[in-house]
């Protein structure tokens, strides 16, 4: 006897669909008008999906092309997989910081900014926050950041003091929506934009103009990608070379 979980809906030929089938593939409902809704459309699409397959299979079951597609589909898929097994399973992925620095110097001519990027300390802060003179002080100095951060978790609604990072200018309107704004790219000066409810406090520590090379950092993300991708491709060169020579010295591989 088939167990509830098992109970047959619909089916279709010789095409069954399950209630365990509805519930892996329609959840989380939000109402119980909602679930019904998604069921029956579900429900619909599968019985269309398995007819016109049906269908097809029926005329187009002795057509050579279909089977040479569906062949080649299949053996792509087995060579992706195995391929992709022994990606995961052998090839070593450290790109050490040696080998990111040679291919860097390498092609530092591909290296060339299209646009502004800086590192900065930034608070955007309520315009009735408190004592906004000594928090000006400090922020400047940059000499008490337990003084900073307590006073940010109070008044601010974002901020961050990790100058570590690159940024575009782009990149970082685009993140605060202040594209209608302009930017100071003076270093170590206090700057300061009117925002309405909130000043926009920000202090730039490194900046590098458009067209000037890009520094390691803020490609290292963009070299470690190139760099596995040019080790995927050796060694699934080698992957087909190593497995050519031993089948055929294993005799599989016979020239006529």
């Amino acid at each position: 006897k088939m167990s509830k979980n098992k109970d047959i809906v619909v089916s279709v030929f010789d095409n069954f669909l399950y209630q365990e089938d509805l519930v892996k593939n329609c959840g989380p409902f939000l109402s119980k008008q909602d679930s019904v809704r998604k069921v029956n459309i579900y429900i619909d699409e599968w019985i269309k999906d398995k007819l016109i397959l049906h269908k097809a299979s029926l005329n187009l079951s002795n057509d050579s092309l279909i089977k040479i597609q569906v062949e080649k589909y299949k053996n792509q898929l087995l060579k992706h997989n195995y391929q992709k097994n022994m990606i995961a399973s052998k090839l070593d992925t450290i790109v050490l910081s040696e080998e990111l620095n040679s291919f860097y110097q390498q092609n530092i001519n591909d290296f060339i900014l299209h646009e502004d990027i800086f590192r900065f300390r930034y608070a955007i802060l309520d315009v009735n926050s408190p004592n906004l003179k000594k928090f000006e002080s400090i922020f400047i100095d940059f000499n008490d950041i337990d003084y900073l951060n307590k006073y940010c978790l109070r008044n601010s609604i974002d901020y961050n003091f990790d100058d570590t990072e690159w940024v575009s200018l782009n990149k970082l309107k685009h993140k605060l929506n202040l594209n209608q704004y302009d930017f100071n790219f003076d270093i170590n000066k206090l700057n300061l934009i009117d925002l309405g409810d909130y000043y926009f406090y920000y202090i730039l520590t490194d900046f590098i103009p458009e067209f000037e090379f890009a520094p390691i950092g803020y490609c290292e993300i963009k070299i470690k990608d190139i760099i596995l991708r040019n080790r995927i491709k050796l060694f699934l060169n080698k992957l087909e070379n190593d497995i050519f020579d031993l089948e055929l010295s294993n005799n599989n591989v016979k020239y006529y």
